[in-house]
């Protein structure tokens, strides 16, 4: 519409309510000095202020509706220029915020800083105002739409991996044969893109996951503290690179894993093995087929020796005696490879010996 002669005696707005750029004679009629495009009259207590909460994933520092998702459930305040609070808000799903009903004066618009996010680059709208950390000023005055004022926020990310049972011990996570170990502590440390030292802690879940949020940008490393009754396995590299190290026998560790804002960093497996046993049974074969039969009976007291090489190239050498019903039994045993040695009975003539599955007569 064209303007009157009060508006030309006003400054012309730059945008109309759409945000708009405003023609300046848009009926072509050489006559308006000041022609506002759309636009709807504000009177009392019709003032508005509204804007955007972003995530800036290309890290640019603006806006990209469409393209930048918003931020929602972020805390956005409003206070006149004396500090008295008028109004509280919430970003809603697409991260958006609106205040109504205001009327003209000097208003603080607030956010409060999402905790998953590190402080991006704010901006004013196109009715201007004094811009701060998380703080704008804005001057509401009739026929200026306060739209667009965005607060843009840096992702931070999740560091994620799994501890689990290398049960046919190949060394490589194979979820439908490998099974999880739950609750087992990791730490996470190191230092922020920042300068700032990081030191985080989690505990696996029931299916052996664990995961580190919010991650601040940095380089950091894994810690796992080794699990009671396993032997460590092997570890595997996440997405994210690192070094697998840490101190022998149970390493543990993997380092030097560069975080930047919002790109996940997962897929860090830590393996365990379980313990093995061996059993070595001395028995009196009355039949003399080499086998332990029924009704033949163990032979107490007589001495077997361990002896061999964990996997970890671990030298292993222990013994022990016979109980009242004939076997030695070696429990929780690293895997490898070993021998195990009988004492000649003195009693006794050798018999045939044989290796078992471990199950004698029933």
């Amino acid at each position: 519409m064209a303007a009157g002669p009060s508006m030309r005696a006003a400054a012309c707005p730059a945008t109309d309510q759409r945000n708009q750029p405003r023609p300046a004679d848009g009926n072509g009629d050489a006559l308006a000095v000041c022609d506002i495009g759309a636009y709807e009259t504000q009177g009392l207590d019709e003032l508005s202020v509204s804007g955007n909460v972003y995530a800036d994933s290309n890290l640019d520092g603006a806006w990209g509706p469409g393209i930048e998702a918003g931020v929602p459930n972020v805390t956005i305040t409003l206070s006149d220029l004396g500090g008295g609070l008028i109004v509280t808000t919430s970003t809603a799903s697409d991260g958006s915020f609106a205040f109504g009903a205001l009327t003209t004066g000097t208003f603080i618009l607030r956010e409060i800083q999402p905790i998953a996010f590190d402080d991006g680059v704010d901006a004013l709208g196109p009715a201007g105002g004094v811009l701060g950390n998380d703080v704008m000023t804005v001057s509401l005055v009739a026929a200026t739409p306060a739209l667009s004022y965005t607060f843009g926020e840096y992702p931070f990310t999740v560091v994620s991996g799994t501890v689990y049972l290398d049960e046919d011990g190949d060394g490589a996570y194979n979820p439908t044969i490998d099974n999880s170990i739950a609750f087992a502590a990791m730490g996470l440390a190191g230092t922020t893109a920042t300068g700032q030292p990081l030191s985080m802690t989690a505990a696996a879940d029931g299916y052996g996951r664990f995961t580190f949020f919010p991650v601040p940008p940095g380089v950091y490393t894994l810690t796992e503290t080794q699990p009671n009754n396993y032997f460590d396995g092997e570890e595997a590299v996440g997405t994210g690179g690192g070094v697998i190290g840490g101190a022998a026998p149970t390493f543990d560790v993997i380092s030097g894993i560069p975080v930047t804002y919002g790109v996940p960093v997962t897929g860090y497996l830590f393996g365990e093995l379980r313990p093995r046993n061996v059993t070595a049974e001395i028995f009196a074969d009355l039949n003399g087929n080499g086998a332990y039969d029924y009704p033949e009976v163990g032979i107490e007291g007589e001495a077997v020796a361990l002896t061999g090489v964990t996997y970890r190239g671990a030298a292993v050498s222990t013994t022990l005696l016979t109980d009242d019903s004939g076997p030695a039994y070696f429990s929780g045993i690293a895997p490898g490879v070993y021998t195990p040695t009988e004492s000649q009975p003195m009693s006794w003539a050798d018999g045939l010996d044989s290796v078992t599955d471990g199950h004698r007569w029933q």
